[in-house]
């Protein structure tokens, strides 16, 4: 199944379309939320409310966290929060964005937010099964426009000492919104892949994350946002 139609209100429907004809969307797939936040209590209502909707379904919120320092990247990709949210499927997706409940909900969301993007990304082999939920760890975000060659160059255990990935994954598919006959327009996505680490402690962070042997990742990019998160989940 490359594409998901889902009815969100009388005149208006999403749509996931797959980017690679080989991504099936019956699988695993992770969200990738990267926004700012104009009225964080708002959003945490939000997040409050369909949590309970979102575990009941089979997803799992996996990672939440606010940028505090900018190491590499312009405005233009620049966000302040980072959610990542597990679906078992597409039609997991389907079946709650359809519900009346979370229509209602998401209200709290459009207006809690600025400068929304979305994908939907699938996850590398080097992404651990359990990742750490530490948030007293520091974390960083690398998100990038490019392919899967920077995530191949992290296969070499070697290079990602002495931090650990948490996350790594390419955008698979996109969301667009339209009526029921055309996806007329796509949500944002500003970025092909995204890897987010964790270290003891920031200073480790830094020191990988600006070394010699990283740039060699950066390399392999279009172009590339790189900073220092604080982990809320």
């Amino acid at each position: 199944m490359n594409q998901v139609k889902a009815k969100i209100s009388s005149k208006r429907y999403i749509y996931i379309k797959s980017r690679d004809e080989k991504f099936s969307l019956d699988n695993n797939f992770y969200a990738i939320n990267w926004f700012n936040t104009k009225f964080g209590w708002m959003y945490n209502l939000y997040g409050l409310l369909v949590g309970r909707l979102l575990l009941k379904s089979g997803g799992r919120l996996r990672f939440k966290g606010s940028i505090t320092k900018v190491l590499k990247g312009d405005d233009q990709r620049k966000r302040d929060t980072l959610l990542i949210v597990k679906y078992p499927s597409g039609n997991v997706f389907k079946s709650i964005v359809e519900k009346k409940y979370f229509q209602i909900a998401s209200l709290l969301r459009i207006n809690s937010v600025d400068k929304f993007t979305f994908g939907f990304a699938a996850k590398n082999a080097i992404t651990p099964d359990r990742p750490t939920r530490d948030t007293q760890r520091h974390y960083g975000i690398h998100h990038f426009k490019g392919n899967d060659s920077t995530l191949g160059l992290l296969q070499d255990p070697k290079l990602r000492d002495p931090v650990q990935i948490i996350f790594a994954g390419m955008i698979k598919a996109n969301l667009f919104a339209g009526d029921e006959k055309e996806a007329r327009f796509q949500v944002p996505c500003v970025m092909d892949g995204l890897i987010v680490y964790a270290a003891e402690n920031e200073m480790t962070l830094n020191h990988f994350l600006e070394s010699e042997v990283y740039q060699s990742v950066i390399e392999t990019t279009e172009s590339s946002f790189i900073g220092i998160l604080k982990r809320e989940f």
